[in-house]
């Protein structure tokens, strides 16, 4: 299959082997990726990336010595399950998951290596009890938003402010267009 593949800041697509389900875990045709900003900052920012998250968490997110495929802000429709798993989603259901494989070392989908293909490859590797079914009214695309208009409703409430305070949006990327976007950003002053 094909996947994008980053190594040395450089970014290609390549032919690498179809992924195989592990035990709970479940095979989806990726149908649409939004490019995150950190993605695009993994890219150019690698090594401080892995510098930032070894200070922060004690691991590096990705292994830059190896190609790396991005893509955790996807939607994919179920295409076969592996051992061990309930399958109460039926083949061909669209669904979103937060980007971890749950294994013994878990992984960082969208940071990892060929064996674990992020979004920006045909098919994907997921574990099935982190599925969200993608209601059938919400459209593929803005389903593939997920993560950053939650991220961006989280910031909005958390911030708590009342119609005479200010807030100040550094940066119009999707996540702080989105916080312009958020119900209860409107009693903000823009």
């Amino acid at each position: 299959m094909r996947s994008v593949l980053m190594q040395d800041r450089e970014v290609r697509v390549a032919e690498v082997p179809d992924p195989e389900p592990g035990p709970g875990e479940v095979v989806v045709d990726v149908l649409a990726c939004g490019v995150c900003g950190s993605d695009l900052h993994c890219v150019a920012h690698g090594a401080d990336v892995n510098a930032a998250t070894r200070n922060a968490l004690g691991v590096e997110l990705m292994d830059l010595s190896r190609p790396v495929s991005f893509g955790h802000e996807f939607v994919g429709a179920v295409a076969e399950y592996g051992a061990n798993t309930q399958q109460t989603l039926p083949v061909g259901t669209r669904v979103v998951s937060m980007a971890a494989l749950l294994r013994e070392t878990p992984a960082f989908v969208g940071f990892c290596g060929p064996e674990v293909p992020g979004g920006y490859s045909e098919r994907m590797l997921l574990s099935e009890p982190l599925l969200m079914p993608v209601p059938d009214h919400v459209d593929t695309a803005i389903a593939a938003l997920t993560g950053s208009l939650a991220v961006a409703s989280r910031a909005v409430a958390k911030a708590e402010l009342g119609p005479d305070d200010v807030a100040l949006v550094v940066g119009c990327g999707p996540i702080g267009l989105a916080v312009l976007a958020a119900p209860g950003s409107s009693t903000w002053r823009r």
